[in-house]
């Protein structure tokens, strides 16, 4: 849950400094990496919108609000945004229908009736008791929180399999050609 939990907090920050630089003027409308930021950020907050914790309705706000820049990217010729918005129109839609499964009763177009049911069988990772304040959060706060220490102080993998694996005999089935001067003949280059 620690990382699901990192996951949803980058993306409500993400999606946040994204705006911010969309308002301040610093945000290219054809920049394909800030768009697929914005995409991942609303993804990741489309998911967490379904978890129906006490962040949840502020995370389908961000969803929705990410949405709408995302059109306009479109709107203003940004290829990216125009595939990544087909993306965000088949996630509204599974979104729609998995609320009304729980008894949210959305229409199946009507995307903005995602209110928290108690009915839901999931469980939210901001319920574990480890507050977030959602407002002027920075990326040094961000680092600070708890659940983040504690996936970063996890014990380091070892991996050292992977380099003993190429270096001891591991290429030893690959074709190397010579090319080299020694092996050249001027009749090879002649032409016939």
């Amino acid at each position: 849950m620690t990382l699901a939990e990192t996951c949803i907090r980058c993306a409500r920050h993400s999606c946040r400094l994204l705006t911010e630089c969309w308002i301040d003027g610093s945000f290219a409308t054809f920049d394909y990496f800030y768009t697929q930021y914005l995409f991942s950020a609303a993804t990741i907050l489309a998911a967490s919108s379904l978890l129906n914790g006490k962040e949840s309705h502020n995370d389908r706000e961000q969803f929705e609000e990410a949405a709408q820049f995302l059109s306009q990217l479109k709107d203003n010729g940004n290829f990216a945004a125009e595939e990544f918005c087909q993306h965000i129109d088949a996630m509204k839609k599974t979104m729609a229908a998995a609320q009304a499964r729980r008894g949210g009763y959305a229409a199946e177009g009507d995307t903005s009736a995602a209110m928290p049911y108690p009915t839901s069988t999931f469980t939210d990772a901001v319920n574990l008791g480890q507050p977030f304040q959602t407002q002027n959060t920075t990326a040094g706060m961000a680092l600070n929180e708890p659940s983040l220490q504690e996936l970063l102080a996890q014990p380091i993998l070892d991996l050292q399999f992977i380099d003993a694996s190429i270096y001891n005999d591991g290429a030893q089935g690959l074709y190397w050609p010579d090319f080299s001067p020694e092996s050249w003949t001027p009749d090879a280059w002649a032409a016939t």
